[in-house]
């Protein structure tokens, strides 16, 4: 894994405990996640007849209403919340009543709408390998292609935090990316889960992410990279007797992704000398750094040890 796994995997039942029979989110874009609500899904528990749901992050799935045809929901970042496309139609979806408004607030005359995200002068989608704009929401050209190694078929979309920013997840490859629709650029690195999903949804309240498996249950993950490698400690500068001198190591997650904020314990094992710091926390960029003293007089090499806990 590459990001920090904070709880579960977490089996998905209703509040009476009876379990889920099936999840409607095969496309990665049926579901949406709804802050004060939960995961609003369409969701069928054992022996039942599907409905609507609002999943907690524990796995909890509070019913919300009958199905009647309200996925996927669009994030509506120019007015707030979140609409419903039908056909040639957007709808404003009531997230109390759990469902659309009756009268549609959008009409295009031709062509079936399909965009992911309403911005404030335009529309968005994404796919494997770029972000597409729109003015209508039927007829998409390209606004960015996303960096590096394509992500993948398949995307859930929900609010990256700032009002303008956009987390996109790609099921199949468990890769996470988030986009300023302002500036039309990414933010920030690449995010991995390390595994294929059924989708991945940003919770900025909590800054975690929440995953629904392949075999439909619940994980939540931090907004940190679980680290992987710890480079041997190496000097900046050549090592002098009375001298003192930087010393740093690198910590790192599995993709090579910088781990941040993390603690690096050090220690001398061989040699004379002295470390300003027992402890240190690593950088953006994954670096943790001290200063070793070597003491007047002193020869030879000296052995500095780092130590992190993954």
């Amino acid at each position: 894994m590459a990001l920090e796994l904070l709880a579960g995997p977490h089996p998905i039942t209703t509040d009476g405990g009876t379990p889920i029979a099936s999840f409607s989110n095969s496309s990665g874009m049926e579901a949406a996640y709804i802050q004060g609500l939960g995961l609003f899904a369409n969701i069928t528990p054992a022996g039942e007849t599907a409905e609507y749901c609002a999943v907690q992050l524990d796995g909890t799935a509070h019913r919300r209403g009958w199905r009647n045809a309200i996925v996927p929901l669009v994030l509506n970042l120019r007015d707030g919340g979140f609409a419903w496309p039908n056909v040639n139609q957007l709808y404003t979806f009531d997230v109390l009543a759990a469902t659309a408004e009756p009268t549609p607030f959008y009409t295009v005359p031709s062509g079936i709408l399909t965009m992911q995200v309403i911005c404030a002068d335009r529309y968005l989608r994404f796919s494997l390998g770029s972000v597409q704009t729109s003015v209508d929401g039927v007829t998409f050209t390209t606004e960015h292609v996303w960096s590096g190694s394509a992500p993948g078929v398949g995307n859930t979309v929900s609010r990256g935090g700032a009002p303008n920013i956009v987390c996109v997840s790609f099921p199949s490859s468990g890769q996470i990316r988030f986009y300023d629709v302002l500036r039309k650029v990414e933010v920030g690195g690449v995010r991995y889960t390390g595994e294929a999903n059924r989708g991945i949804w940003y919770v900025p309240k909590h800054d975690v992410f929440l995953e629904l498996t392949t075999d439909v249950k619940l994980k939540i993950f931090a907004n940190a990279v679980r680290p992987a490698s710890l480079a041997n400690p190496a000097a900046l500068a050549t090592v002098q007797a009375g001298r003192a001198v930087q010393v740093r190591t690198r910590l790192l997650g599995a993709q090579s992704e910088p781990c941040a904020d993390e603690r690096v314990n050090w220690s001398i094992t061989a040699g004379s000398g002295s470390l300003a710091e027992a402890q240190s926390t690593t950088d953006a960029s994954g670096y943790a750094y001290n200063t070793l003293v070597a003491p007047v007089g002193s020869s030879g090499n000296v052995t500095v040890q780092a130590t992190a806990s993954f």
